[in-house]
């Protein structure tokens, strides 16, 4: 499988780590998918750097809406 497939199927495999359950104790991650994401990524060391890069800015967003809605909720 060339590099380029493999990084279209790794992003196409992150999508559902965009979109997060928001629970008490913080963020709901599939680890499933992260371990399939793992699997492409011994195949292919060069996409470490673009899951990585990906994952730490969706979480990043994900816990800012979080402490965003945790804020509103203290107001209400």
């Amino acid at each position: 499988m060339p590099v380029f497939d493999i990084k279209i199927t790794v992003l196409e495999a992150l999508k559902p780590l965009t979109t997060r359950s928001f629970t008490n104790s913080g963020l709901t991650i599939n680890t499933n998918r992260l371990m399939f994401l793992w699997g492409y990524v011994d195949r292919c060391p060069s996409l470490l750097y673009d899951v990585y890069d990906l994952f730490i800015s969706t979480t990043t967003t994900a816990k800012a809406i979080y402490r965003k809605t945790a804020e509103a909720k203290l107001y209400t």
